[in-house]
């Protein structure tokens, strides 16, 4: 049930990774938060629609970064219960690493999940 909630949260993110590339088609650069995709490219900031886990983090391009990607990540706080770290992260090119933030990685379609 947990995973096909992550498969349909994924779906659903579809249209923020649409505003953020036509963000960067428009203005040459990714926005530097969410919030600048509203109201012209999202009619308001997005809800994952899941009530445990409500709210999406966005990480623009950071130049010096420890981060294996160049562009931005999009990630959901997901803990299971207790003190755990659990995240659903999408980046735009997909080359998620084994082990990440003291996790292993599971992809799910284009995202990936870590369990920490």
């Amino acid at each position: 049930y947990r995973y096909k909630a992550f498969v349909d949260l994924a779906e659903r993110s579809k249209p923020i990774i649409l505003a953020i590339e036509k963000y960067r088609d428009d203005h040459g650069s990714y926005p530097e938060k969410m919030k600048n995709l509203v109201p012209f490219y999202l009619p308001e900031t997005p809800y994952t629609g899941i009530p445990l886990y409500p709210d999406y983090d966005y990480e623009p391009p950071k130049k010096e970064s420890w981060r294996t990607i160049s562009n931005y990540e999009l990630l959901v706080k997901c803990p299971a219960g207790g003190i755990n770290w659990d995240v659903f992260f999408y980046w735009p090119e997909g080359n998620y690493p084994e082990n990440i933030y003291g996790g292993y990685v599971e992809r799910i379609g284009d995202w990936a999940y870590v369990h920490e």
